[in-house]
């Protein structure tokens, strides 16, 4: 699981191999058969894998709340509950080869160009799988503690023992190196042993 604003940090550009070790490094698991779940991919490409995913907004006359959108039966596992959308919530601008999990018809008068908005979509990336969510607001611990839904979350583990997740999604990092965390966990005395 990959946090949109983190990812974008990491990669300075949207084309994934442009951007180092770490662009490399996806585009690699992907190949290789992993699921990458991006989470509010801000503009996230990959062009010698075929890819692009991003976010859309439209302003809209008035402020919308939270909401709720169904899954797609034919796309998600039996048992898929509604996923929670937190208010004014963006979409996602995705292609034919994009498998819609999450969508919700929307305001022809208002989105002019869009019939459906899109909150997530999956597609195959060489042997693996790129899920991409639109917002995080479903997997806020306050919104799986009051609305869990298991089958979603097994969905996007895909199966998987481990899990590997960005914390930064939650504003948890640390731009500091080892030596702050001596300092700050008052190690210094086991430096001396």
């Amino acid at each position: 699981f990959i946090g949109g604003l983190s990812f974008g940090r990491m990669l300075g550009s949207r084309d994934l191999p442009s951007r180092g070790n770490f662009g490399k490094r996806v585009e690699d698991f992907l190949a290789r058969g992993g699921r990458v779940v991006l989470i509010a991919p801000s503009e996230v490409a990959s062009k010698s894998q075929g890819w692009e995913v991003e976010r859309k907004w439209y302003q809209t006359p008035h402020e919308s709340g939270p909401t709720w959108v169904s899954p797609d039966p034919g796309a998600m596992p039996a048992g898929s509950e509604k996923m929670y959308l937190g208010s004014d919530a963006p979409w996602l601008k995705t292609d034919a080869a994009w498998t819609v999990l999450y969508s919700w018809a929307g305001d022809a008068k208002v989105e002019a160009d869009s019939a459906v908005n899109v909150y997530m979509a999956m597609r195959k990336v060489g042997n693996g799988e790129l899920i991409a969510a639109s917002q995080q607001s479903f997997l806020l611990n306050e919104t799986i503690k009051t609305h869990p839904n298991p089958a979603m979350l097994e969905f996007l583990a895909g199966g998987r023992p481990v899990i590997w997740v960005d914390e930064t999604l939650h504003g948890l990092h640390q731009d500091q190196g080892v030596l702050w965390l001596v300092q700050r966990y008052r190690l210094q005395a086991a430096l001396l042993l």
